[in-house]
């Protein structure tokens, strides 16, 4: 095999603490990543949103949501829901 002209490094693990999102969450159609600045997943019940350009702080918000995306520019969530 030809070596790749992309290096995979592992940055983040959401699904151990501090973080500790729902393994369940961290899926296609179901995480996002928002430029360079935010990840945002949707667990059953609530939406947590990763701000990268605070460190990692991560935040809970009580909601329902199939889909959820951060405006990388202003906190705006966008949901879809079901």
């Amino acid at each position: 095999m030809a070596n790749l002209p992309i290096v995979f490094t592992e940055l983040l693990n959401l699904t151990t603490p501090p973080l500790a999102v729902n393994a369940d969450a961290v899926k296609f159609g179901s995480c996002t990543l928002e430029s360079d600045k935010f990840i945002t997943c949707c667990e059953p019940g609530q939406v947590a949103i990763i701000d990268l350009s605070a460190g990692n702080s991560i935040t809970r918000q009580t909601m329902s949501a199939e889909a959820a995306i951060m405006n990388p520019m202003s906190k705006i969530l966008a949901l879809k829901c079901e």
